[in-house]
Protein backbone atom coordinates (compact mmCIF):
# COMPACT_ATOMS: atom_id res chain seq x y z
CA UNK A 1 0.00 0.00 0.00
CA UNK A 2 2.84 2.40 0.89
CA UNK A 3 4.60 1.79 -2.46
CA UNK A 4 1.38 2.42 -4.38
CA UNK A 5 0.82 5.72 -2.55
CA UNK A 6 4.38 6.89 -3.28
CA UNK A 7 3.90 5.98 -6.96
CA UNK A 8 0.69 8.00 -7.10
CA UNK A 9 2.43 10.99 -5.52
CA UNK A 10 5.27 10.86 -8.07
CA UNK A 11 2.76 10.65 -10.94
CA UNK A 12 1.04 13.76 -9.57
CA UNK A 13 4.32 15.66 -9.57
CA UNK A 14 5.05 14.73 -13.20
CA UNK A 15 1.58 15.81 -14.35
CA UNK A 16 2.03 19.23 -12.68
CA UNK A 17 4.65 20.09 -15.34
CA UNK A 18 2.01 20.17 -18.10
CA UNK A 19 -1.52 20.90 -16.86
CA UNK A 20 -4.57 21.45 -19.06
CA UNK A 21 -8.18 22.44 -18.45
CA UNK A 22 -11.10 22.90 -20.84
CA UNK A 23 -14.32 24.03 -19.25
CA UNK A 24 -17.43 26.01 -19.98
CA UNK A 25 -20.84 25.67 -21.51
CA UNK A 26 -22.68 26.32 -24.77
CA UNK A 27 -20.99 29.14 -26.68
CA UNK A 28 -18.47 29.97 -23.97
CA UNK A 29 -15.54 27.61 -23.34
CA UNK A 30 -12.23 28.41 -21.70
CA UNK A 31 -8.99 26.56 -22.42
CA UNK A 32 -5.89 26.80 -20.25
CA UNK A 33 -2.66 24.85 -20.51
CA UNK A 34 0.59 25.41 -18.66
CA UNK A 35 4.05 24.25 -19.70
CA UNK A 36 7.26 24.25 -17.64
CA UNK A 37 10.82 24.04 -18.97
CA UNK A 38 13.97 23.79 -16.88
CA UNK A 39 16.63 26.14 -18.29
CA UNK A 40 19.73 28.08 -17.24
CA UNK A 41 19.44 31.73 -16.25
CA UNK A 42 20.80 32.80 -19.66
CA UNK A 43 18.87 31.66 -22.70
CA UNK A 44 16.46 32.61 -25.43
CA UNK A 45 12.73 32.75 -25.90
CA UNK A 46 11.62 32.74 -29.53
CA UNK A 47 7.94 33.33 -30.32
CA UNK A 48 6.87 32.97 -33.96
CA UNK A 49 3.59 33.54 -35.79
CA UNK A 50 1.45 34.00 -32.69
CA UNK A 51 -2.08 35.38 -33.02
CA UNK A 52 -2.51 36.31 -29.36
CA UNK A 53 -1.75 38.86 -26.71
CA UNK A 54 1.59 37.99 -25.10
CA UNK A 55 2.80 39.09 -21.69
CA UNK A 56 6.39 38.17 -20.76
CA UNK A 57 7.73 38.71 -17.26
CA UNK A 58 11.25 38.09 -16.00
CA UNK A 59 11.62 36.25 -12.70
CA UNK A 60 14.41 34.91 -10.51
CA UNK A 61 14.04 31.20 -11.33
CA UNK A 62 15.81 28.79 -13.68
CA UNK A 63 12.73 27.75 -15.60
CA UNK A 64 10.33 29.04 -18.19
CA UNK A 65 6.61 28.86 -17.51
CA UNK A 66 4.15 29.35 -20.36
CA UNK A 67 0.43 29.54 -19.74
CA UNK A 68 -1.72 29.42 -22.87
CA UNK A 69 -5.25 30.74 -22.42
CA UNK A 70 -8.08 30.89 -24.95
CA UNK A 71 -11.75 31.73 -24.94
CA UNK A 72 -13.63 29.69 -27.56
CA UNK A 73 -16.87 30.61 -29.26
CA UNK A 74 -18.34 27.14 -29.91
CA UNK A 75 -21.45 25.27 -28.77
CA UNK A 76 -20.14 21.93 -27.51
CA UNK A 77 -17.19 20.69 -25.55
CA UNK A 78 -16.40 18.30 -28.40
CA UNK A 79 -16.08 21.25 -30.82
CA UNK A 80 -13.86 23.06 -28.32
CA UNK A 81 -11.62 19.99 -27.91
CA UNK A 82 -11.31 19.58 -31.69
CA UNK A 83 -10.24 23.21 -32.14
CA UNK A 84 -7.75 23.03 -29.29
CA UNK A 85 -6.23 19.79 -30.64
CA UNK A 86 -5.83 21.23 -34.15
CA UNK A 87 -4.78 24.78 -33.42
CA UNK A 88 -2.93 25.07 -30.11
CA UNK A 89 0.56 26.54 -30.17
CA UNK A 90 3.57 24.23 -30.28
CA UNK A 91 6.43 24.42 -27.82
CA UNK A 92 9.97 23.08 -28.11
CA UNK A 93 13.20 23.22 -26.15
CA UNK A 94 16.81 22.99 -27.24
CA UNK A 95 19.12 23.50 -24.26
CA UNK A 96 18.13 26.86 -22.76
CA UNK A 97 16.29 28.01 -25.87
CA UNK A 98 12.50 27.80 -25.87
CA UNK A 99 10.49 28.22 -29.08
CA UNK A 100 6.76 28.89 -29.28
CA UNK A 101 5.09 28.56 -32.69
CA UNK A 102 1.61 29.94 -33.01
CA UNK A 103 -1.36 28.47 -34.76
CA UNK A 104 -4.60 30.38 -35.23
CA UNK A 105 -8.24 29.60 -35.77
CA UNK A 106 -11.27 31.86 -36.11
CA UNK A 107 -13.15 30.26 -33.23
CA UNK A 108 -10.89 31.85 -30.60
CA UNK A 109 -12.70 34.81 -29.12
CA UNK A 110 -9.52 35.76 -27.31
CA UNK A 111 -6.16 34.03 -27.00
CA UNK A 112 -3.30 35.09 -24.78
CA UNK A 113 0.00 33.76 -23.50
CA UNK A 114 1.46 34.50 -20.09
CA UNK A 115 5.19 33.70 -20.09
CA UNK A 116 7.74 33.85 -17.27
CA UNK A 117 11.43 33.64 -18.13
CA UNK A 118 14.64 34.00 -16.11
CA UNK A 119 15.62 37.70 -15.86
CA UNK A 120 18.72 37.14 -18.05
CA UNK A 121 16.81 35.70 -21.01
CA UNK A 122 16.81 37.27 -24.47
CA UNK A 123 13.52 37.65 -26.34
CA UNK A 124 12.74 37.39 -30.06
CA UNK A 125 8.96 37.77 -30.27
CA UNK A 126 6.91 38.01 -33.47
CA UNK A 127 3.20 38.55 -32.80
CA UNK A 128 1.04 38.44 -35.95
CA UNK A 129 -2.08 39.76 -34.27
CA UNK A 130 -2.29 40.97 -30.69
CA UNK A 131 -0.33 43.02 -28.21
CA UNK A 132 3.04 42.13 -26.74
CA UNK A 133 4.39 43.33 -23.40
CA UNK A 134 7.64 42.51 -21.58
CA UNK A 135 8.96 43.53 -18.17
CA UNK A 136 11.90 42.70 -15.89
CA UNK A 137 13.93 41.07 -18.69
CA UNK A 138 17.65 42.01 -18.84
CA UNK A 139 18.67 40.22 -22.08
CA UNK A 140 18.31 41.46 -25.64
CA UNK A 141 14.68 42.20 -26.44
CA UNK A 142 13.18 42.25 -29.95
CA UNK A 143 9.37 42.58 -29.93
CA UNK A 144 7.43 42.76 -33.23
Amino acid sequence: MRILLIGILFCGIAVAQDMETLRGERGDYEYRKSHMFDVSRQGDLVVKNVHADVKITGWNQSRVEIIENADLNVYTKEEAREIVDQFESSFSQSGSSITVRGNNHGHWNKKYLEIRVPNGFSLDVNVQQGAVFAENVDGNVDLR
